[in-house]
Formats: structure tokens, C-alpha cells, sequence
């Protein structure tokens, strides 16, 4: 009976090593994902704010800012109607400009610095996905 107990006991630390490493491999899989995920909002935050500056950039000068464009009707042809957005252009000097479209809850707020004039400006964008 012991040698039949003794010749099993081989192959029942070869399953719990297989199963370690297997578990081991798993989980460095789901930490990278996580890790994927926080780079994926991040992406998505670059990807709307240069969108913004885009739509309000002058022809061919991205990062400086057209105030004539800065208006609800530019920002929703340029957006259309997947985000809900709120955006403030905060100058140094003068008068700040604000743009709101579509349903703002809680938002996610991106900044990026711009200029305005040959002056530095802040574009602050928030934005939260409509979902229907």
C-alpha cells in the first residue's frame, strides 16, 4: 500500500508546481491588464483634448488658438455628439471664453496650454461620454 501512495506522491508535486506556475502566470497577466487600462483613460484624454485644440486652432497652427472659431456650432461639427463637453479658455489677459454641448455629468477635465493673441493660455477641457 505505501508504494502505491509513494509512486502518486511524484506526480501530486508535479500538478502543484504546474498549478503554481500556471497561477503565477495568470495573475502577472491580470496586473498588466490593469496597468493597460490606466494607459487606455489617459490616451483618451490626449486623444479629446487635441481634438479641441485642433478645432480651435488657427489653419495649419495647431496650439494657437482662432477665438472667431471658439463657438458652440465649431465645437459640435468637430466633436459631433459623443461626448458631452465643457470648455473654458482661461487667458492671462482679457476676457475668459466658456463653450458647453450636449449633457455634462460627471466629467473627466483635461488641460493643456495654448496660446492666444501670442499669449499664454490655458484650454481647460471636461468631457463625459454620452451614453444613450
Amino acid at each position: 500500500m505505501s508504494g502505491v501512495v509513494g509512486h502518486k506522491s511524484g506526480f501530486l508535486i508535479a500538478y502543484i508546481f504546474i498549478f503554481s506556475f500556471g497561477a503565477v502566470i495568470t495573475a502577472g497577466f491580470i496586473k498588466t491588464e490593469n496597468v493597460y487600462d490606466l494607459k487606455l483613460d489617459s490616451a483618451e484624454d490626449s486623444v479629446v483634448a487635441n481634438r479641441i485644440i485642433k478645432c480651435f486652432s488657427k489653419e495649419d497652427n495647431f496650439g494657437i488658438i482662432d477665438e472667431t472659431k471658439f463657438s458652440k456650432d465649431i465645437l459640435t461639427r468637430c466633436m459631433g455628439d459623443k461626448y458631452g463637453l465643457d470648455v473654458k479658455l482661461r487667458k492671462l489677459e482679457g476676457k475668459n471664453n466658456a463653450v458647453e454641448i450636449g449633457a455634462t455629468g460627471e466629467m473627466r477635465t483635461v488641460s493643456r496650454y495654448v496660446l492666444v493673441d501670442g499669449k499664454g493660455a490655458k484650454l481647460e477641457v471636461g468631457y463625459a461620454k454620452n451614453v444613450q
